[in-house]
């Protein structure tokens, strides 16, 4: 197996809430592609990929190379850079947003900076 990862650093690093993070996880736990275990406390959940879902991610990674090729031949770099500055600094401005509403502030978009 390939080195483990617990579902909220997943969670944090794939930018998904964990209730979804865990339905993704149960159709690769199903299809054999990870394992998930308690970590070093009864709460803690950790994922581990399987030979077989390191399988997959080898077979799968020629054809995800030539996916980002295709967007950089058809965007050019400059652009692709940029679209995807743009797309972290929207994901800032919603995890603000997020962190606003939680704390029962009003927010719009105006006062999310």
């Amino acid at each position: 197996m390939l080195g483990t990862a617990s579902v909220t650093a997943l969670s944090q690093q794939l930018n998904l809430d964990r209730t979804t993070l865990t339905r993704n996880l149960k159709v690769l736990l199903k299809m054999g592609l990870i394992t998930i275990s308690r970590g070093k406390d009864r709460r803690e959940r950790v994922a581990a990929l399987t030979d077989d879902g390191l399988t997959v991610i080898k077979e799968a990674t020629p054809a995800w190379q030539e996916a980002q090729t295709s967007l950089v031949k058809g965007l050019g770099e400059d652009r692709l850079r940029r679209m995807l500055e743009d797309l972290s600094d929207l994901d800032m401005l919603i995890e603000r947003l997020e962190e606003k509403e939680h704390l029962g502030q009003k927010t719009s978009i105006s006062t999310i900076s």
